[in-house]
């Protein structure tokens, strides 16, 4: 019997929520020591790149209600615990994102299906763990 590996980070809606919360804390108090410096030049040219991390961060946090549980063992590809099942195979797209949601695409079905990859799955660079399309 295989052993079954999981694709998806559990904590993934937690972790992504607290970068963003941080990120945006850390901006506060860089425009708040830059206000009171009296350096307003920098601070609009702060508030623009705020205003940019913002929009690219909720880009990819749109896509958090969509976010699935992918797991695979050596034969299949389970999505959300065996709700839907698919043969390695079938697998026609798949891009890894670091901080964003990932997609795997199958061919019998063209619905993407939105993961948190683990990160410490991607970093221990163990093929086993990583899946790929086949070419």
């Amino acid at each position: 019997m295989s052993k079954k590996v999981n694709l998806s980070f559990k904590e993934g809606r937690t972790f992504l929520y607290i970068i963003t919360v941080g990120i945006l804390f850390i901006l506060i108090i860089i425009s708040i020591i830059l206000y009171n410096r009296e350096k307003y030049f920098d601070l609009v040219l702060l508030l623009l790149l705020s205003v940019a991390v913002i929009l690219f961060v909720l880009l990819y946090l749109l896509k958090i209600n969509k976010l699935n549980n992918i797991s695979f063992d050596e034969q299949f590809v389970y999505v959300n615990f065996q709700e839907k099942v698919f043969k390695r195979s079938e697998i026609e797209d798949i891009k890894y994102y670091f901080f964003a949601a990932s997609f795997i695409k199958f061919k019998s079905d063209n619905k993407k299906y939105y993961f948190l990859l683990e990160q410490n799955e991607l970093f221990s660079r163990k093929k086993k763990y990583i899946l790929t399309p086949p070419r």
